[in-house]
């Protein structure tokens, strides 16, 4: 992983890292103690809790992706301390640009932590008799904006991509946009209930190192087919209406 400096070259991550955790605060000491494997933690879209207790802290791997880790101390896949843990907002709080793994992570993310309960606001429910046909996705009560490219409800090519690290989660993109925001719906399984949440992300492909401000359902219901499972959760069927923050509506299939 790379770091640019200023804008006039890429250097190697290693080389700048010591001065971004002495400037930004690196892991707690207790973390010599600590051995976070992905098999102990409980991993998800963007989060990885851990045993243990310390601040959380996030962390990003040499081939991308980034995750907020409950106590504070780095996996073996995540290595990198986001610097973006120091307390400022907007703008990031050292003296050279994030890699585009870390601007990226934060652009999109926010600079608030992750973790299994922030805005869990959705119920989820098992309907085995549920046949919810193609995957789609419409917006409604928008004030503008949702209809475009730039948004999964206005795609003129959409993606859908499933994952289950831990949690089950599935997002939406628009495959020809270069900026907008894409509809991310996470489920906890192992939570007693099961929880979910569901977000708009920003995105683009232009470097920026500011903070995004993703906008999340604060209420709604996820419905699906079956539970997922590690062997067939890319073939599990669904159906969904949130309402957001902002009054915007999206309901869908999965």
């Amino acid at each position: 992983m790379n770091f640019r400096i200023g804008y006039c070259c890429w250097v190697p991550l290693a080389s700048v890292l010591p001065a971004l955790l002495s400037a930004c605060g690196s892991e707690s000491s207790s973390c010599a103690s600590v051995e976070n494997r992905v098999s102990n933690c409980y991993i998800g879209a963007a989060f990885a809790t851990c045993p243990g207790a310390g601040p959380s802290m996030a962390y990003c791997g040499p081939t991308g992706g980034c995750l907020w880790v409950s106590n504070g101390c780095p996996l073996p896949d995540y290595q990198a301390h986001l610097p973006a843990d120091c307390n400022c907002r907007g703008d990031f709080c050292w003296g050279v640009e994030a890699s585009a793994t870390m601007a990226s992570f934060v652009g999109t993310r926010g600079d608030v932590p992750w973790d299994r309960l922030r805005e869990m606001n959705l119920s989820v429910k098992i309907d085995t008799t549920l046949k919810p046909g193609q995957p789609a996705i419409h917006c409604a009560s928008c004030s503008g904006g949702c209809s475009t490219e730039a948004t999964p409800c206005g795609a003129k090519e959409l993606t859908i991509r499933r994952y289950m690290p831990g949690t089950y989660f599935v997002r939406f993109h628009s495959k020809t946009a270069f900026a907008g925001w894409d509809l991310e719906i996470e489920a906890d399984f192992a939570a007693k209930p099961h929880t979910a949440r569901a977000c708009r992300f920003p995105f683009t492909d232009a470097p920026q190192c500011k903070s995004g401000q993703p906008i999340c359902a604060t209420s709604g219901s996820l419905v699906l087919a079956a539970r997922p499972t590690k062997s067939d959760f890319l073939k599990v069927k669904g159906a969904f209406k949130f309402t957001f923050a902002d009054g915007v509506v999206i309901d869908g299939t999965l």
